[in-house]
Formats: C-alpha cells, sequence, structure tokens
C-alpha cells in the first residue's frame, strides 16, 4: 500500500526537438470541416462578422449666442434712494404691494464658449455703476492697463489715463475711514476700470477723438481690452440669476445642420456645469442659416472596462471587479435592482460584442449624428437604426420630439474651481408661528471686497408705563439684517420682502434680497421647511487654453445654522 502522494504529468508525444509540427495543429481533411462550418450556417454570418469601418455623418457647432433670464444692471443704481420695500410686522399674512413694474425684454448676447469656462459665462455678474461695487476689480482693472502701458515705454500716458478716468468718490456718501483712505490713495493714480472700459472702447472705435494717443499706445489698448478676463467676467455680466427661482437660468443658441438647436439650463443652484445640465429648448433665439454636415471613417475599437470577462478560452479574469460582492438584493423582500441587473447582463453576456469609435469635437459643441454606416469584414454596409422611445443615454432630454434627431452636448467643464472667501450669505428660514418667512443677511459685502457680519441691533428701550406693567413683543426688537417675506397680494403662491415695524428704514445691504426690489417675488416652494442658504464668493477656474478666469458666483445649498426668530406675542413683562 502506498502512503504517498501520486502525481501524473501527460506531455505531448513530439517526433522533433523542436515542437513545431505538434505546435501547428494541422486539419489533415479541411473538406469536412468547411462541409460542417457550412453545414451549423457559419457563412452566413448573421451577426457574427467584425466590423472593420464605420462612416458617421455629423453636424457640430458650438453656441454662439446667449439669452440671460434677467437683464444685467438691473439692480438699483442709486445707493442713497433705495427702492421701497413692503411695510410688514411679524404675523402679517397679506399686504398689499407696489404695483410691480414691466421688465425689460431679456438680452441676447453673442458668446464664445471656448475661450473660458462655462461656468464663468453663466454665473458672471455685472457691477452696478454708481456704488461701492467691485472696487478692487475696478482698480485692479486700471492697474493692470497701467501695467502695459509703462511696460511699453508709454509711462505718461499710465499716468494720463488715471487723469482721464479718475476714482470720484460719490457725494454725501456714507463711508468708514477706511474706504475713504482707500478712494483718497487711489484718485488721480489708478484709473477707475468702470469708466475706464467704455472710454477704450471709443477710442479703439474711433468715437472719442478728444484722447490724444502716443505711437503704440492704441495697440496696447486693444491688447488690454482683448485680455482683460477679470473685469470681463465680473463687469459685463449677463444676469442669469433668477432671483424669484433662486437660480440660474439661461438658454444657449447654435446653428447645428439643418438650423438652429438651442439648449436650456432650467434650473442650476451649485458645482460645476456639465451637460445633464442642458436640455433641448423651443424658444427661437433668432439664429438662422446652416451648417454642412461632415462625413468622418473611423475604425471601430472593441470595448474595454474593469472587470469585463476575457474573450479566450484558458485565461483568468482580472480579480479587480468583484461580482460575488455585488448586493443585487437591497432588502430580502425586494426584486434586485432592474439598473443592476442590466448592468450584470452586460457585462457577462454582451460586453465583448460592444464597439467604440472616437469622434473628434471641439469642446462646448452641439453634435447631431444623422448617419451610421457599418462596414463589416464581409464588405456589408448596414446603416444603424436610432434607439426608439426616450432611450436617452448621453442624449440631451427632448420631450416635445423623443424619437427625434438626437442631440448631443460636449461640455469642457473645468476640473477644479477655487472658491474664495464668502462675500455674501442670506439664509431663508420658515416661520410657521407667525405665518411667513424670513431672509436674514447674516454676511454683507465690504466695499473693498469680502465679507462681514452685519452691525448688532441698538439696544431696545421701552418706557415702562404707571401700572408697572409693559406690553412688549419678544423680543422687543429683531436685528436690522432680518427682513420678512409675507404673502404678495399681487401674486398668488409668492413672497414679498417686507420690513419690520421696528425698523422702517432697513434695507438690503447684499445684492441676493436687493434684486427681489421692487417688484420681483420669490416663489413660496423655493423656501422649504428645513431652509436654504444662498451664497456668493469669488471663483476660479482655468479654461481649456490654460487662461485664467476669475468671476463672483452663486450657490444655493441647504441651511446649515439654527437660526430661528423665537418670536412671542402679547408678553406681559412685570
Amino acid at each position: 500500500m502506498n502512503d504517498y502522494q501520486q502525481w501524473w504529468q501527460m506531455l505531448p508525444l513530439y517526433y522533433d526537438k523542436s515542437l513545431v509540427s505538434e505546435l501547428e495543429a494541422r486539419v489533415f481533411d479541411p473538406v469536412w470541416m468547411l462541409t460542417r462550418q457550412q453545414q451549423f450556417g457559419e457563412f452566413q454570418h448573421d451577426g457574427g462578422a467584425t466590423p472593420v469601418d464605420i462612416a458617421v455623418t455629423l453636424a457640430a457647432a458650438q453656441p454662439s449666442r446667449t439669452r440671460a433670464a434677467t437683464v444685467a444692471g438691473a439692480a438699483p443704481t442709486s445707493a442713497a434712494a433705495p427702492p421701497p420695500l413692503v411695510e410688514s410686522w411679524p404675523g402679517a399674512s397679506a399686504l398689499e404691494a407696489p404695483t410691480p413694474s414691466i421688465s425689460p425684454p431679456p438680452i441676447l448676447v453673442e458668446i464664445r464658449p471656448g475661450a473660458s469656462p462655462l461656468e464663468a459665462l453663466v454665473e458672471q455678474e455685472a457691477v452696478i455703476p454708481g456704488q461701492f461695487d467691485g472696487l478692487r476689480v475696478r482698480a485692479e482693472a486700471g492697474l493692470s492697463l497701467q501695467r502695459m502701458l509703462r511696460a511699453a515705454g508709454l509711462a505718461a500716458q499710465a499716468t494720463a489715463w488715471a487723469t482721464r478716468c479718475p476714482f470720484v468718490l460719490p457725494a454725501q456718501a456714507v463711508v468708514d475711514d477706511e474706504t475713504r483712505d482707500w478712494f483718497d490713495a487711489m484718485a488721480g493714480r489708478v484709473p477707475d476700470g468702470q469708466t475706464l472700459t467704455p472710454k477704450v472702447a471709443h477710442v479703439i472705435a474711433g468715437d472719442d477723438t478728444t484722447v490724444a494717443l502716443a505711437p503704440g499706445e492704441l495697440d496696447v489698448l486693444k491688447a488690454w481690452r482683448a485680455g482683460n478676463g477679470i473685469w470681463v467676467h465680473s463687469a459685463l455680466g449677463l444676469g442669469n440669476w433668477d432671483p424669484e427661482q433662486l437660480e440660474y437660468r439661461l438658454s444657449a443658441g447654435a446653428v447645428v445642420g439643418a438650423g438652429e438647436v438651442v439648449l436650456d439650463v432650467p434650473e442650476y443652484v451649485e458645482g460645476t456645469l456639465d451637460w445633464h445640465a442642458f436640455d433641448v429648448g423651443h424658444v427661437s433665439l433668432g439664429l438662422t442659416g446652416q451648417t454642412t454636415p461632415v462625413r468622418l471613417h473611423r475604425l471601430p475599437v472593441a470595448l474595454e472596462f474593469a472587470g469585463m470577462p476575457n474573450n479566450r478560452f484558458w485565461s483568468f479574469e482580472d480579480p479587480s471587479l468583484n461580482f460575488d460582492a455585488m448586493e443585487l438584493f437591497s432588502h430580502p423582500d425586494r426584486l434586485p435592482s432592474t439598473a443592476a441587473m442590466m448592468a450584470l447582463e452586460f457585462m457577462l453576456s454582451y460586453g465583448d460584442d460592444w464597439c467604440q469609435v472616437p469622434i473628434p469635437l471641439p469642446a462646448h459643441s452641439v453634435c447631431q449624428i444623422t448617419e451610421v454606416v457599418i462596414t463589416d469584414c464581409f464588405g456589408d454596409a448596414v446603416a444603424a437604426q436610432r434607439p426608439a422611445g426616450r432611450w436617452n443615454l448621453f442624449r440631451l432630454d427632448d420631450p416635445r420630439a423623443p424619437d427625434g434627431l438626437g442631440t448631443v452636448f460636449v461640455n469642457a467643464a473645468p476640473n477644479l474651481v477655487f472658491d474664495g472667501d464668502t462675500i455674501e450669505e442670506v439664509h431663508f428660514l420658515r416661520d410657521e408661528q407667525a405665518n411667513l418667512a424670513w431672509a436674514i443677511e447674516t454676511v454683507v459685502p465690504r466695499p473693498l471686497g469680502g465679507g462681514t457680519p452685519p452691525a448688532p441691533p441698538p439696544a431696545a428701550v421701552v418706557p415702562a408705563s404707571e401700572s408697572g406693567l409693559r406690553w412688549t413683543l419678544a423680543p422687543t426688537t429683531l436685528p436690522r439684517n432680518w427682513f420678512p417675506l409675507v404673502p404678495a397680494a399681487d401674486a398668488i403662491g409668492r413672497l414679498a420682502v417686507g420690513t419690520l415695524w421696528t425698523a422702517r428704514d432697513a434695507h438690503p445691504a447684499g445684492r441676493v434680497l436687493t434684486e427681489l426690489l421692487p417688484s420681483k417675488r420669490l416663489h413660496d416652494d423655493q423656501v422649504p421647511s428645513e431652509g436654504v442658504q444662498v451664497t456668493r464668493a469669488w471663483q476660479a477656474a482655468r479654461a481649456i487654453d490654460g487662461t485664467l478666469h476669475l468671476w463672483i458666483g452663486r450657490a444655493k445649498t441647504p441651511r446649515q445654522t439654527e437660526l430661528a426668530p423665537g418670536l412671542r406675542f402679547d408678553v406681559v413683562d412685570l
């Protein structure tokens, strides 16, 4: 009896030492092999041919025109005379609002999306003229022109432009000592970018003949105007923020194929703006014309992904994906996820039957594929059919024509967007006891940039009566940065910005609430029970060509504070 393990090894019988004849695996009866292939229908190549050429006919173009949701610069232009508020008090249910004014029509602006990140074009906002808005940006714009003039040997012209477009402190302006000292330091030394930009534009166009240009100065002015990205994204904004919905809304149009294609952004509140934020719109932006489709021939490449099964025998699978770890049943009593089952079926059964076809397209381009012709190794050409129904993988949603021509938007979102310190922050919260909502400015902008907490409220003094009893509202007064949002009398389901009876002269210090005045009304559903907060901050990102772009963007996120009014009515203080 053997008590040791025995191993058997099978080796091929070879007739020469090189194993050449054995590895050739010769077929001694090829006629039999061909006959069996014919019997099994392998010569019909139904679904078994290999694609060798794919011809794609497509039309692509970049958006060239955009329509803002609101008008740039529609905010009030006078700091001394702020717009009227709806006077109210805690507990008011409905108030008479001023007659809303007719808003001007939206502005159509020509754009170049490839020259800057799309987020900068969408989120940019205008500098309000006549106010202490963007002082540092205005100074940086003037300083950049002076640097370019001095580098070109035109130091005298750099000083002259500071005299032509000086910083002027508005008369009777109430400012702090820091802002007043800043104006004294800038006056006559640095040109104001707010007045410098239109002045340079008129000089370049030849409309302003009062400016005597030195040799080479015109070239410097043109270069400054073309490369002044900071001023473009902060002073010439499109006004895409919708103050009534607390979100960005815009439309962009391009001429693709047979006509105009409009892309709508129905709701964009924060983060990066990618292709899935766009839908196909049906309101024309006035673009006409057509583009000639191009036909591209591409070599298909087998689709590969991590963990896919190997398409040949006698090889082990890649252990990077463990199918046993997939949780198809989230609950014992529920069926597995349909999406998970589809992905698993595709990976195990059909993954090696798919091919990918690379198509070069410029960034921020709208593409429509009209025809796809597949040529296999047998020379047969088959036209691929367009997916029917609402099969929208990477295709923009078009509810009116789900079976129509698919539109794909190739976006180039920045890899990293840097957020600066908060300039402005407003919290919106519900007050069920008072039957209204509140808008609280927790951070207000400073004239020289950045944000600061609002000033604390003054101490309230309530005189005592002869009986010693005092009828008060607890708390006696709320901070002046608390603004009630009362139901508007001129619109159902809307909220109007009001003011407390204890602070009737209070006005918002930031843009978020100021843009709701005097006639805009906030939608009631934009203030949920958990509350939201809106912030404004400087942002920076690089475009696809490496250029740096700065702009002021806004974000709407769930409320992250425990602010509460804590009002009590009819309180007797002994």
